[in-house]
């Protein structure tokens, strides 16, 4: 069997991590809120080419990846999804490797 080629780095998206925080304990779902809240706002294509996933999770922080042209369209989804509860999540940093946005 044939193994498939590795696809250059040159070639590869870019991509960002975000990093939210907040002092009491996330809500229950958060990741879904906003992910629910960036496919309102932006549409499922614009979900899709955004490209974010949950890499770190925490009870009071988690850290988003996405395409690093999608970075501000994630930072509103944030906000609108914490428009309803009680505690409002803090963008502590963004940066390219998760070894200096875990440092912050």
């Amino acid at each position: 069997m044939k193994r498939l080629k590795i696809l250059p780095l040159s070639l590869r998206g870019k991509k960002r991590y975000v990093k939210v925080v907040c002092r009491e304990l996330l809500p229950q779902n958060f990741e879904i809120s906003v992910s629910n809240s960036f496919k309102k706002l932006f549409g499922m294509l614009g979900f899709s080419f955004a490209k974010i996933k949950i890499v770190y999770k925490k009870e009071r922080e988690i850290i988003f990846k996405c395409s690093h042209e999608y970075v501000p369209y994630l930072i509103v989804a944030i906000c609108i999804a914490s428009f309803g509860t009680k505690t409002f999540p803090k963008i502590r940093g963004i940066s390219g490797s998760i070894k200096k946005l875990k440092a912050k």
